[in-house]
């Protein structure tokens, strides 16, 4: 599936989403990375945890592919990994949007745009956001899924519980590439395209986290 074509189905199930709440243009998403406790009361927990991941997840998006475009021309190698990541980002949008979707609930309105500056400077913000999510924000949400005895958004939460820490490490070791003038060296990074698992090879039948065959992951370069 092309890029556009993935923004197209994301789109079409923000609509229907907000269709089926009976949203208008105006209304207000609820807060990035705020706690679930902090949601409207009277919402459905497990659509407030959902919604929190959600926009979480696309922040972080918008996030990365901002830097992969500053650093297109003169740092390629970090470009690839954002690149990567932002397509794993990606993965975990749609499914959090297909299950916010299928419990006739709201998806939070989108994020605002993000942008670069350094590419040391972008490293860190990026290392710091997906630190917060994977340490803090995830581990939250799965754990009030799993009280609200929710499987399915179980499941989908725990895909962000287990790639956010390998995100993480990809990160801090372009960082430190940096800093010792030995940026990455990857030219293809292959991406789940049912949970995000990132990886740089493919010596695997199945994907650790969601057993998806290792041929059907996506390559990025």
């Amino acid at each position: 599936m092309s890029k556009s074509t993935r923004r197209q189905v994301v789109a079409a199930l923000i609509a229907a989403a907000a269709s089926l709440a009976g949203c208008t243009k105006g209304d207000k998403g609820s807060g990035a990375a705020a706690p679930v406790s902090e949601a409207s009361k009277g919402q459905d927990p497990v659509l407030a945890t959902l919604g929190a991941a959600q926009k979480a997840e696309h922040a972080l998006l918008l996030s990365f592919e901002t830097y992969a475009t500053a650093t297109q021309r003169d740092d390629p190698s970090f470009s690839v990994l954002y690149r990567a990541l932002a397509r794993s980002c990606e993965v975990r949008l749609e499914a959090l949007t297909e299950a916010i979707v299928a419990k006739g609930g709201a998806v939070p309105e989108s994020p605002a745009s993000a942008s670069a500056s350094t590419l040391a400077g972008d490293l860190q913000k990026a290392i710091a956001d997906v630190g917060d999510l994977s340490s803090n924000l995830y581990p939250e949400l799965r754990s009030n899924a799993v009280k609200a005895k929710d499987t399915a958004a179980v499941q989908v939460l725990a895909y962000g519980v287990q790639v956010l820490p390998e995100m993480e490490s990809l990160l801090q070791a372009g960082a430190e590439g940096l800093a010792s003038g030995a940026p990455p060296s990857v030219q293809t990074y292959y991406v789940c395209p049912t949970c995000g698992h990132v990886t740089t090879t493919l010596d695997f039948d199945e994907c650790p986290y969601c057993y998806t065959m290792a041929r059907d992951f996506e390559a990025i370069s």
